[in-house]
């Protein structure tokens, strides 16, 4: 009996030594072992400061957590090249910025992404977002796939307020004062509205005017390709671009100037104005212009009384891939991206686009934020390029549509007889 209880008590002591081994050994590993979240950005660049900002504030909500991020700069094209390449090596990030629209539908159809609806519930984003964002920019096909993190306004008017004071001319509050404004200015031999060989403005400007003119639901239409290019509709609104560039309202070099050179000519005066969206003036900031002082911002006002002018917007967020190391720790990095201190980092001292907390008070930004705060806050808004395949808007339809303005030759038509190959090929 007493030896038995010398084996057992020697058995026990063994597991105990043993048991304790394990726990020292385990210990150790949890210590020794990191957490590690890969995010994949395309903010690089001056617009860097402001996602740094808000990755600040992750960093200190979770010190345990190593965030690695991939800056990657470039275009679009360029962004979505490398994700369905590193998709295709089954090597994605955790999660990665990514635009509203035919993008992330384009995920979604692939499997690459992972819903996020009971995510959404959970973190109670319903009680922090307008209604409306969640519908139209983040669902597909029933399920949330997509988390927006800044707005961006789009289509509006940024001008150099030297050459307006210069030529005593002021915002426009109507359609005759604004193509006044454009006859006045290049009576001084200024160009008026710069486009460049990226075409996105010119883009931007053919939908403000096409809404303006005949209502948000043609739009609408002509995205979905219910109605085709040619329609008639769709050529009254071409034909007013056209015009403009017979008057010599735009620069007639635009396929040989790039990005740079396009804002820098309404940022030195050589042109007077330039349409682009919310992120803009961070641009012009970086280049040392004052807002309210060298540059002002518009949008375009009413050319029929009976339309109102719409807003269209896009958004700035992030997807969850399905094949992802981290998918706990990404998910603690949206949700932390959308809270209110993360929110006023990257969109109001990092001055890159608009909240989409609503918590966010609009009365911090500067006023001419804050009245495009408010603004993408109403139901009153239009998500742009959700109905739009992958590739047809941006370069192609855009490269088409330059042909408006550059190539005065190509009848009106025939351009918008070219985007509808583009739609043949793109939609079915």
């Amino acid at each position: 009996m007493k030896h038995s209880s010398k084996v057992l008590l020697l058995c026990f002591g063994a597991l105990l030594i043993l048991s304790m081994a394990v726990w020292a050994g385990g210990q150790k590993e949890r210590e020794e072992k990191v957490e590690k979240i890969r995010v994949m950005n395309y903010w690089s660049g001056k617009d860097r400061i402001a996602f740094d900002l808000g990755m600040e504030v992750f960093k200190a909500t979770y010190p345990e957590i190593d965030v690695s991020v991939h800056y990657l700069g470039g275009t679009g094209v360029d962004f979505m090249t490398t994700v369905m390449t590193m998709l295709a090596g089954k090597v994605p990030p955790d999660v990665s910025s990514m635009w509203s629209g035919a993008r992330v539908v384009t995920l979604a159809k692939e499997g690459a992404i992972i819903e996020l609806t009971d995510f959404w519930e959970e973190v109670g984003f319903d009680e922090t977002t307008s209604p409306w964002i969640k519908t139209t920019l983040c669902t597909y096909d029933g399920k949330i796939m997509f988390v927006p993190h800044v707005i961006q306004l789009m289509q509006l008017v940024f001008y150099n307020k030297h050459v307006f004071e210069d030529l005593d001319l002021s915002e426009p509050t109507t359609w005759a004062e604004f193509e006044n404004i454009l006859a006045t200015i290049k009576a001084a031999g200024i160009t008026p509205i710069s486009v460049s060989s990226g075409g996105s403005e010119n883009g931007e400007l053919f939908t403000a005017i096409l809404s303006r003119l005949k209502g948000i639901s043609v739009w609408d239409q002509l995205e979905k390709a219910e109605i085709a290019w040619t329609h008639p509709d769709v050529v009254e609104a071409a034909n007013v671009l056209r015009g403009w560039a017979e008057k010599g309202y735009f620069n007639s070099d635009a396929r040989e100037i790039g990005w740079t050179e396009w804002a820098s000519r309404v940022a030195r005066g050589d042109a007077a104005m330039l349409m682009r969206d919310t992120w803009m003036i961070k641009d012009f900031q970086a280049r040392e212009l004052v807002p309210g002082v060298d540059f002002g911002i518009f949008t375009l006002p009413r050319m029929v009384t009976t339309i109102p002018v719409p807003g269209f917007i896009y958004a700035d967020g992030w997807v969850i891939y399905t094949d992802a190391a981290n998918i706990g720790d990404a998910k603690l990095w949206v949700k932390t991206l959308l809270g209110v201190d993360a929110q006023k980092a990257h969109s109001l001292f990092g001055g890159h686009g608009l909240p989409v907390n609503l918590d966010v008070d609009s009365g911090l930004y500067p006023p001419y934020v804050k009245w495009q705060v408010d603004l993408v806050r109403t139901e009153a808004i239009y998500a742009f390029g959700i109905n739009m395949p992958p590739g047809f808007w941006e370069p192609d339809a855009l490269g088409v549509l330059l042909d408006l303005i550059v190539d005065l030759t190509t009848p009106v038509m025939d351009v918008l007889g070219d985007i509808d190959t583009l739609v043949a090929e793109f939609y079915y």
